[in-house]
C-alpha cells in the first residue's frame, strides 16, 4: 500500500544514525525505526513521498518509490487522529 511518509533522523553518535519512518494507514499510524547497523540515505526517502509498507508484528520494511527498501523495527502505533 502507497502512503505518505515522514523521517526523522537519530544521531546516536557521529559514527552511528538511525532513522525513525512515521506512515500512516486506514488503522493507525506507524513508527518505523531503522537499524542502526544498516545504511540508510535519507535522499532515499524524500519526506511527504509514496511509500510502499509491510508490517508484520514489530517487524516492518519501508520501500521508495526509486525502490530503496529499508527494514526497521515498529516502536510506536497510534490511532489516526480524529477526522481522517
Amino acid at each position: 500500500m502507497a502512503l505518505r511518509l515522514c523521517i526523522t533522523a537519530l544521531v546516536l553518535s557521529m559514527a552511528i544514525q538511525q532513522y525513525d519512518f512515521t506512515f500512516d494507514t486506514a488503522q493507525h499510524e506507524y513508527t518505523c525505526r531503522s537499524n542502526e547497523n544498516q545504511s540508510v540515505k535519507a535522499t532515499d526517502f524524500v519526506v511527504g513521498t509514496e511509500v510502499q509498507y509491510q508490517v508484520n508484528g514489530n517487524k516492518g520494511k519501508v520501500k521508495s518509490s526509486t525502490g530503496k527498501q529499508v527494514s526497521c523495527t515498529i516502536v510506536r502505533v497510534a490511532n489516526p487522529p480524529a477526522g481522517q
